[in-house]
């Protein structure tokens, strides 16, 4: 039944780009935005340095409150929210988090010369740190980089406060390893439980976490997390995977979920309309 609700969605969509539906529309809300901008795809499946004002037009159409990213560049974020303020009047504060420093992409880049097929352009423009941002409207504070477990490409989740409708909230954005690495990515997916587990008030987790809904519950089955599920769980973010997911905590409501057109990334941005109690 997950594949007949998944090409339902697809259908839906495709009819809505060419108008025979009426849009997609959020109900009011607090809207947390996480979004893979694709910049570790080769080819025509990623944002480049060149692409990133339509990064920008991504994350502005449904107008987030706050805004977690991956696979982003330390460099791209001030010309993602400069592009955000200056074209679209949403003025975000902004933290990185590098999985990989600018040493760790200079590695990178240089195993990948080795290999028959290298591409100069693509490469040249992957100079800077690599990993995970928070965007939020309002200040970001108590902000921490935190390992997660696995001795893959290395992991991190980037935590801070924030204040939302006038609420603080404890925001995490994530990148876990793929399904390659099965084991690790449940280590890290219940290593993310973890680091809310103690965290008093709201708490919202968002990112590209490599795996299906029923996998992610799966792997926090047991944890005594409080953390559940806010996105559609057959909308797919990713081909026709749905493997970019917000987790919230029981004392936020989750009103409805939004996935976007793919734009310059190959996945999909998916938005969320909360309710902070």
């Amino acid at each position: 039944m997950t594949a007949v609700r998944r090409a339902l969605w697809v259908v839906r969509a495709w009819l809505r780009r060419r108008g025979w539906l009426p849009p997609e529309v959020l109900p009011p809300g607090v809207r947390v935005t996480t979004y893979n901008i694709g910049r570790g795809a080769q080819g025509d499946r990623g944002a480049r340095s060149t692409t990133l004002d339509r990064v920008a037009a991504t994350i502005a159409a449904e107008r987030p409150d706050v805004v977690a990213l991956q696979e982003a560049h330390e460099d791209d974020l001030p010309v993602i929210v400069a592009h955000l303020r200056d074209d679209h009047d949403l003025e975000y504060e902004s933290r990185f988090a590098a999985a990989l420093d600018r040493d760790a992409m200079a590695a990178v880049v240089g195993r990948a010369r080795l290999r028959a097929g290298f591409d100069e352009a693509f490469w040249a423009d992957r100079g800077s740190a690599f990993g995970v941002a928070l965007l939020s409207r309002a200040p970001l504070t108590e902000v921490e980089v935190v390992e997660l477990p696995g001795n893959g490409e290395r992991r991190i989740a980037l935590r801070a406060r924030t204040e939302v409708a006038g609420v603080a909230v404890t925001v995490v954005a994530t990148h876990l390893a793929t399904a390659r690495r099965s084991t690790e990515q449940r280590d890290q997916t219940r290593a993310l439980a973890a680091l809310v587990a103690t965290v008093e008030g709201p708490v919202v987790v968002a990112g590209d976490l490599n795996q299906e809904a029923a996998a992610v519950a799966a792997a926090l089955a047991g944890t005594g997390t409080r953390l559940r599920p806010a996105t559609d769980p057959d909308a797919p973010t990713l081909g026709a995977r749905t493997i970019d997911h917000v987790l919230v905590s029981p004392d936020v409501e989750a009103r409805g979920a939004k996935v976007g057109e793919e734009g310059v990334s190959d996945h999909r941005p998916v938005t969320v309309a909360l309710a902070l109690r």
